[in-house]
């Protein structure tokens, strides 16, 4: 059914849609993630959910009181209560524009994560399957605990990857031959398993994980090293504002820390010919 899905709408997303306008520009692009983050910041103001700002935004937030400005993106997290709630309230107060895409509820939805969609733009991302009601979002990810015995963490962190690498893998329209020949068996293996739902497998780990509180946390979408990514539970348990695209968001009030065990010294601008995007997609809005 999943893999129906998937041909139907490519089929029609390979078609020149009527639908679609022309593709929008960087500040355009920039204009909506803004649209879609207020939304999404007063709707958790009114019902008392508690999030921070993540990663490239929270330097954003920190640094340049925005969105980093060769950016593309908004990311922020909750612990796992605080993400029900945000699920619960939605469902109860169901929007007109915006919808909140969930692994759990929608059979081609991959990414093991929610993301908070605007429904009057349609995205395209490059290489990858596409997704039914698939527009600009930010990205709403998940802080879970980790057992206090550190030597378990590599044991995690690496499980984390090889469910991530399955879900892109088997998820990618053209995945490239790897140049690497020690990842190329790898490679193989995750293309044979087109069948085998990594998403479900990545879910079911990640709530595996312990619900008691302990002295640390890991998001559900770590990307930059095991010792860039375990977090101190403390620097996660209270929150701030600070100023972002003229609003008042929320952040953890351990973000130094946070952002200095992630980023090293985050204040400091990257290289030129290192302040570019690392998505690739277009966005379009609809007629």
């Amino acid at each position: 059914m999943r893999y129906l899905a998937w041909y139907n709408y490519r089929m029609a997303k390979d078609s020149d849609s009527p639908n679609l306008s022309k593709k929008l520009t960087d500040a355009q692009l920039k204009q909506r993630l803004r649209i879609i983050f207020e939304f999404f910041n007063d709707f958790c103001n009114k019902h008392h959910i508690k999030y921070t700002l993540l990663g490239g935004s929270l330097i954003g937030a920190v640094r340049h009181q925005g969105i980093i400005p060769w950016d593309d993106d908004i990311d922020v997290a909750m612990t796992e209560d605080q993400r029900d709630k945000f699920i619960t309230t939605f469902k109860k107060d169901p929007q007109t524009r915006f919808i909140l895409l969930d692994p759990r509820e929608q059979d081609d939805y991959y990414y093991p994560f929610l993301k908070l969609v605007d429904t009057q733009t349609v995205l395209d991302e490059y290489n990858q399957k596409p997704i039914r009601n698939y527009g600009i979002y930010i990205d709403i990810f998940t802080y879970y605990y980790v057992p206090n015995d550190t030597s378990t963490h590599a044991k995690i962190y690496d499980e984390i990857t090889k469910l991530r690498t399955g879900i892109y893998t088997t998820n990618s329209e053209h995945s490239a031959w790897p140049r690497n020949p020690k990842y190329r068996l790898n490679y193989i293996w995750h293309n044979l398993q087109f069948w085998n739902n990594y998403t479900k497998k990545f879910l079911d780990f990640m709530e595996s994980l312990p619900k008691e509180e302990t002295k640390y946390m890991i998001s559900n979408w770590p990307v930059y090293g095991l010792g860039k990514e375990i977090q101190k539970t403390a620097n996660l348990k209270k929150y701030t504002k600070l100023p972002f695209e003229g609003l008042e968001a929320s952040v953890a009030t351990g973000y130094d820390e946070i952002l200095r065990t992630t980023f090293g010294d985050y204040m400091q601008l990257p290289p030129k010919e290192k302040r570019a995007s690392h998505h690739s997609y277009n966005a379009y809005i609809k007629k």
